[in-house]
């Protein structure tokens, strides 16, 4: 075991968690709400990776729902008042 499974093993142990949210986006709609003046003129850590970072990371958050039921995946490029409110019908199972 290797990788994300073992650091879940080794930090985790045994727990999990009943849900998960997961709020999708494309790297470019996460990139460009994050921008400010600061982060462009002095990027630091997650800022100064490139697109293709977050694209992997993206993809494989999404490899990781399609293989735990526990993890339900909102649409996070919907208008700002309805990731919350799906956010709310999932926790209390509106989707399962």
């Amino acid at each position: 075991m290797c990788g994300l499974p073992r650091l879940e093993q080794l930090v985790q142990g045994t727990l999990r968690p009943d849900l998960t949210l997961l709020l999708d986006a494309p790297a470019e709609v996460g990139q460009a709400r994050g921008e400010n003046a600061a982060v462009r003129a002095a990027p630091i850590g997650f800022e100064a990776e490139r697109i293709e970072f977050f694209r992997k990371v993206r993809d494989k958050y999404l490899e990781r729902a399609r293989g735990a039921g526990r993890i339900e995946v909102i649409d996070a490029t919907v208008d700002a008042t309805q990731s919350p409110r799906r956010s709310k019908e999932c926790s209390r199972g509106g989707s399962r």
